[in-house]
């Protein structure tokens, strides 16, 4: 397989049957060979050029091939040169941007505090140059009331997780049905104490009753049981978000208001809730404007009230 990163085309100046000779003793890997008019001509892998130049140094090379090839006929022409290393400055500069925010933990009220502390020090998205350690210090600085900060940066997204204080010393298990606050299907459950009353794949509207703390007992009495949990479902959500047209290019205004649009989709989200798929129904320009229109699929937590 080490021949597919490239093969050197020679020239040598010898008979076929000595080549093919001590290319056998030593172990060389020949292709196309045939001989003409006294010289002979072969491929070799270029893994095995160092070897072959030693074992034939009458040999003179006409050409590389392959992926190597290819790479070193490029770089002896300048404005390919030029194009390559514009090309790896540009994709540096864009690496040290981020470009998506995304913050979950136990409390609506903190995430929307923590967005507000890093736009406030940072600026509008995109961020530039970041660090996880100076995040969550900027962010323990600013809030000290949080128990339990994580920010890592992957790739142009910033991803931070929090717990906080009050939600760790109110936790409790407590004696409420837990009730769908949207519509949706059912997903799954991360549920401690509680009567189950639907199931995965379950279709659920808005009110419905997901965990009881009502239990009929072997003899059909009820019994009260107490609460604890969550109850997750895919929800959908169509976000319509719109932009002056101006003299940005067509991709970044598209991508623009794509990041507004997560944002808004992504605002209300509690721990675990992410978006599952999105689905871009709409993007045109009218009367100097653009909209786009997109449909989103989301994975997230319908039991507890936003």
């Amino acid at each position: 397989m080490k021949h597919l990163l490239g093969v050197d085309r020679w020239k040598i100046n010898s008979v076929l049957l000595k080549v093919l000779q001590v290319s056998s003793e030593k172990g060389l890997e020949l292709y196309d060979i045939y001989e003409e008019k006294n010289l002979v001509f072969a491929s070799v892998p270029v893994h095995q050029r160092k070897k072959f130049s030693r074992l034939f140094p009458q040999a003179s090379l006409i050409e590389t091939n392959g992926v190597l090839g290819f790479f070193f006929r490029n770089m002896k022409k300048p404005s390919r040169v030029i194009s390559f290393l514009t090309c790896l400055s540009v994709w540096w500069f864009l690496s040290q941007f981020i470009f998506i925010l995304d913050i979950s933990g136990d409390s609506l009220t903190i995430k929307e505090q923590l967005i507000t502390v890093l736009k406030k020090n940072y600026g509008q998205i995109p961020f530039y140059s970041l660090k996880e350690d100076e995040i969550e210090e900027l962010i323990h600085s600013k809030m000290p009331s949080l128990n339990w900060i994580e920010a890592d940066i992957e790739g142009s997204r910033l991803k931070i997780r929090f717990t906080s204080q009050n939600q760790i010393e109110e936790e409790k298990i407590g004696d409420q049905d837990l009730i769908a606050q949207y519509d949706g299907v059912i997903a799954g459950f991360d549920l401690q104490h509680g009567n189950k009353c639907v199931n995965v794949n379950d279709i659920v509207k808005k009110g419905d009753v997901l965990v009881s703390s009502i239990l009929l007992d072997s003899f059909q009495k009820e019994k009260h049981v107490m609460v604890k949990g969550r109850v997750f479902a895919f929800t959908w959500k169509t976000i319509e978000v719109s932009s002056k047209n101006d003299a940005i290019p067509k991709p970044v205004q598209f991508f623009r208001l794509l990041l507004n649009a997560r944002e808004q989709v992504s605002k209300d989200f509690l721990k675990d809730d992410r978006i599952e798929n999105e689905n871009i129904l709409q993007f045109e320009e009218k009367a100097g404007t653009i909209r786009m229109k997109i449909h989103y699929t989301i994975y997230r937590d319908i039991s507890s009230p936003v």
